[in-house]
């Protein structure tokens, strides 16, 4: 699985959904809803890999939510996202902020996996 790429997913969305959005990060919930809609192939690797759905949504819906929790305290950094700057060090800081989020994603899929493959 590539689940590295869901950070990278996460950053740009974050950036997206920051720039769009007016001022404020969107609410929690609005912001794990809209980003496992742009995280729909990253969901289907989990399924794919012998996890059920309902386990790989909540897997998503931890990681989605640890992010975050990861960047919306970040004032400076949510200031640059809002006044628009898509730049690789904006990304690479969301990014950074999200690697402890990104190992517990790939620790769960592991766990969920192989429960996954010992109960069928």
């Amino acid at each position: 699985m590539k689940l590295r790429r869901s950070v990278a997913v996460v950053a740009g969305s974050v950036l997206l959904l920051s720039a769009c959005g007016g001022e404020e990060l969107p609410s929690k919930s609005e912001f794990i809803s809209k980003l496992k809609q742009e995280m729909s192939s990253e969901m289907s690797s989990l399924e794919s890999s012998g996890i059920d759905k309902a386990a790989a949504e909540k897997i998503f819906d931890d990681f989605l939510g640890c992010t975050y929790d990861e960047i919306k305290g970040d004032t400076e950094l949510l200031s640059r996202v809002n006044d628009g700057a898509d730049d690789a060090a904006t990304t690479a800081e969301i990014t950074k902020k999200a690697t402890a989020c990104a190992n517990d994603l790939q620790q769960a899929a592991v766990e969920a996996a192989t429960e996954g493959s010992a109960g069928g």
